[in-house]
């Protein structure tokens, strides 16, 4: 038990970019209030949670590589490799904090630090993240040769990434039916969650306002040039956020290049009449919640972005192009009313549902010390009042 008399609980938050973060970060709010919480992360992830929790500690993180809109693998595991060492000493570390502080359990959000070191010291473990979907899931197969081997290595990182789990929540926009025998392993879906800005532009969103291309890879030299040309030929503009300025050159009549701004960012998909990404789940997720229909061009070799626009395809609300075209943008304008339809029924946001469903985990593996999630968020159901006459306390 820790000096604020909450039961300890640590949390790991995957490092790669800024998905994973935000997508935490209403549940990591939520748990705060029950335990005395410790985060883990790295990169831009420290910098963007730290403001927002009470106790945040800097792990090692793997940096994914990307050129041309393409994941280069091998590379990223040889610079990975290079800093083995700092590796080696972030796991042992949250190994020892795990004996010191003793937490109820540990959450990875796709965290492999907080997974291992969960495993060296017997301490429970709950994943939760949407890549489980590619172990879990019963999904069409890749077509081809070099698709099935993405979808093996995406298997195999998802293993030592978290070689132990007693639980698995899978959070995801899709959610196909789980393989057999799944659910007797402790796997099941659960809701996703979204920022409160997000939250707050549900219910009054437009399509008047130009396409939101979001970026997640710098490295797409092709977009402006290709958005440009789209503008000609459909009279569709765009706002570009994540590819930065182009390199000398002007930019193309129809297109405009955005510095990120979160109120902007937002205001600008909830005025969308659809969205361009590469494919990551969050901001895919954030769409849906608005009735956004989403055009994808998921970074090569990077099957969890694959994976989603397989996802986009069986919800009906959107598709996947390997290069992003003139073309596709022309099919995509001329299907836009049957898939804003699909796009309004596809949210599937549940910050409520989420903080609930985790924190019912953590009481599944461990009993003894958790927090009851049943008498915890009892106010959430049931609001209590004083009656005037009694003093006694009744449910509202």
């Amino acid at each position: 038990m820790s000096a604020s008399h909450k039961p300890v609980l640590f949390f790991g938050v995957n490092s790669e970019g800024l998905g994973h973060a935000t997508r935490s970060l209403p549940l990591l709010q939520g748990l705060a209030d029950h335990y005395d919480l410790h985060v883990f992360c790295g990169g831009r992830a420290y910098d963007f949670l730290k403001p927002h929790v009470p106790h945040i500690h800097a792990v090692w993180h793997l940096q994914l590589i990307y050129e041309d809109n393409r994941l280069l693998l091998h590379k990223t595991i040889w610079e990975a490799l290079k800093t083995a060492h700092r590796m080696t000493v972030s796991g042992f570390s949250l190994a020892g904090r795990c004996i010191q502080q003793e937490p109820v359990a540990v959450i990875s959000d796709y965290e492999p630090m907080t997974a291992w070191g969960a495993l060296l010291t017997g301490t429970p473990i709950v994943c939760i993240d949407n890549q489980h979907v590619i172990t879990y899931g019963d999904y069409p197969a890749p077509p081809d040769k070099a698709g099935k081997a993405a979808k093996q290595v995406m298997r195999n990182s998802n293993f030592w990434n978290h070689p132990l789990k007693h639980r698995t929540l899978i959070s995801s926009f899709f959610k196909p039916p789980l393989l057999p025998g799944a659910e007797e392993k402790g796997v099941r879906y659960v809701p996703t969650t979204a920022r409160p800005q997000v939250l707050a532009r549900m219910g009054r969103t437009r399509t008047d306002g130009p396409v939101l291309v979001y970026q997640t890879s710098s490295s797409n030299k092709d977009l402006l040039g290709t958005l440009g040309r789209a503008y000609e030929a459909t009279g569709l503009s765009f706002v570009v956020y994540g590819h930065g300025a182009p390199e000398g050159r002007q930019t193309p009549t129809g297109v405009q290049l955005r510095a990120f701004s979160e109120e902007t960012f937002f205001d600008e998909l909830a005025a969308a009449p659809f969205v361009v990404v590469n494919g990551g789940h969050s901001t895919i997720n954030e769409a849906l919640a608005l009735g956004k229909p989403v055009l994808a061009e998921p970074i090569r070799d990077q099957y969890e972005q694959a994976t989603n626009v397989v996802g986009l395809e069986m919800l009906g609300v959107g598709c996947g192009t390997e290069k992003l075209s003139v073309e596709d943008l022309i099919a995509f304008q001329a299907a836009l009313p049957e898939r804003t339809r699909a796009a309004a029924n596809a949210s599937c946001v549940d910050n409520e549902g989420v903080l609930r469903a985790v924190m019912q985990a953590i009481q599944e593996v461990n009993p003894s010390f958790a927090v009851d999630p049943n008498r915890a968020l009892l106010p959430m159901r049931c609001p209590v009042v004083e009656s005037a006459s009694s003093g006694h306390a009744l449910a509202a």
